[in-house]
């Protein structure tokens, strides 16, 4: 018995050191970590062929002949062009004496970039009255032609300079203290808390309705993922500033990609009530860890559907703190991670072969299902010979507690394997939280979860989240806040100027 306790201390500390030296990702290739001083040197390759090194011929008798591969780079740029000519006295031939003739042009390109450029908005309203009501002492009508209405009255802030802080907030990761300074160095005196202003009042006056008419329609459809990260809210009435509060991550799955939401939602507790709120109406599958909040949410016509990655990530924790000198290969975590593994090629190849929903439901019964038979029969002959609070005795007791869940995306072509695609949705706020680190009110905390999900539900769509966010703030406070009428701003709308979208995807099979 002693012996196994030093050894799960000695596996604790393994683990430590894993979480604060090694690098989480899981599988053996390195990843370049984003925040490496030297990531400069670490990245740079000579070989990489740049698209602007492409030269170009020009003749006047024939258009534009492009040497070597064809690029696209620069299809969708502005062309700023400047000649280089000869001047008269230098075009004599040396040979002969005669005049040279243009035979052909030589065409290069480089990249210019035009840092951020701020302009004074002017916007004058012309005012009208009556002269002969004037001369005769009556009443005066006076007439004042229309304007937009502003996104904040009585504020300096544009609907592009409200865009431009958001975005760099929440799509950049800038705090607000480093866009100050930018401004600053720029000789426009903006603080901070007027910075502070507009992002929550133009996320509650504007991008709230917005942020309500997606949950709308995401409680309207049939799959659904959900995830959670902590947040600290310094000033939440009642409670210590070191305590930690939650940001709850919901979004829409693969097979809606064409109309994709991702909210956010930010609440003091990991209660298990917060999901049931937030989801109330919505009935099919829901993507979630192994957390038992979703579990004890008691949410009525939902089924759980379980996350395969949890599982693998066990076995690839123990597999990472095994003793020295011990061959990996012969281990339980071995083992287990190679049954996950198994389970995530074959749906690569259901990927890779095309599969709807039903020829990919009837794969998994042929092919998957045999390999989770198989992999819950080890689980349950191994579990006995294993310490418990082991890390191979949590992986394989996590698999076995979930295993109803994980079983789950048996029913229907449509799930997914696992709740990545909720981990990768709340990335952004876990890397974004790494600059500001906290919100400081629970107001601006809201603010924060309504303006990330707009951009991120933005990026999902395939729309630019400074052009689309313009849009809104230019569009919104000038219209009726109608069920109907917000129909026509969602990211998915054929109202959406194209202006507002990013280049189609090619497709390069």
């Amino acid at each position: 018995m002693l012996q196994l306790k030093v050894a799960w201390y000695e596996e604790q500390i393994a683990l430590a050191k894993q979480r604060e030296f090694g690098h989480s990702r899981e599988s053996s290739a390195e990843q370049l970590s984003l925040f490496h001083f030297d990531e400069a040197e670490q990245t740079a390759n000579p070989q990489v062929v740049e698209p602007s090194l492409e030269v170009e011929e020009e003749t006047p008798s024939r258009k534009r002949k492009r040497i070597g591969k064809r690029d696209e780079f620069w299809e969708n740029l502005p062309v700023e062009t400047t000649v280089y000519d000869l001047p008269e006295e230098e075009r004599i031939c040396d040979v002969c004496g005669e005049t040279l003739h243009e035979m052909s042009e030589e065409v290069s390109r480089r990249l210019k970039i035009i840092p951020a450029q701020f302009i004074v908005e002017e916007h004058r309203r012309k005012v009208y009255s009556c002269r002969s009501c004037e001369q005769e002492n009556i009443e005066t009508p006076v007439v004042t032609a229309a304007a937009p209405n502003p996104p904040i009255p009585g504020s300096i802030a544009s609907p592009s300079a409200l865009a431009y802080v958001i975005t760099q907030k929440y799509c950049e990761g800038m705090p607000l203290y480093r866009i100050e300074q930018f401004l600053h160095r720029l000789d426009l005196d903006v603080s901070r808390q007027n910075l502070s202003n507009w992002v929550v009042l133009s996320t509650e006056r504007w991008l709230q309705p917005l942020y309500d008419e997606l949950q709308r329609s995401l409680r309207q459809r049939r799959y659904a993922h959900s995830d959670e990260t902590p947040l600290q809210v310094l000033k939440e009435p009642g409670r210590a500033p070191q305590t930690k509060s939650s940001m709850w991550l919901y979004s829409t799955s693969g097979c809606d990609a064409d109309r994709a939401v991702i909210l956010y939602d930010y609440q003091q507790t990991k209660a298990a009530k917060w999901p049931r709120i937030f989801l109330e109406g919505f009935e099919g599958f829901l993507h979630t860890d192994g957390a038992q909040s979703y579990e004890a949410a008691g949410l009525v016509g939902v089924t759980l559907v379980g996350c395969l990655a949890h599982c693998r990530r066990g076995f690839f924790k123990a597999l990472k703190v095994l003793p020295k000198g011990v061959d990996p290969k012969d281990t339980h975590a071995a083992m287990g991670l190679e049954f996950c593994d198994r389970l995530f090629e074959l749906e690569r190849q259901y990927i890779k072969r095309n599969l709807d929903a039903n020829e990919r439901f009837r794969a998994r019964l042929a092919y998957s299902f045999p390999v989770l038979q198989e992999f819950y029969s080890w689980l349950r002959k191994e579990r006995p010979k294993v310490l418990p609070k082991s890390g191979i005795g949590q992986a394989i007791s996590y698999c076995l507690n979930q295993w109803a869940k994980l079983m789950a995306f048996l029913l229907d072509g449509n799930l997914e394997i696992s709740n990545n695609r909720a981990e990768n949705h709340i990335r952004p706020f876990v890397v974004g939280r790494k600059a500001w680190l906290f919100s400081n009110t629970p107001r601006g905390a809201k603010a924060s979860a309504t303006a990330y999900s707009i951009i991120e539900t933005a990026k999902a769509n395939r729309l630019l989240p400074f052009q689309y966010l313009t849009w809104l703030f230019e569009r919104l406070p000038n219209m009726e806040l109608t069920e109907d009428n917000l129909q026509d701003t969602l990211p998915w709308s054929c109202s959406i100027p194209d202006y507002c979208k990013m280049s189609p995807v090619e497709d390069d099979s």
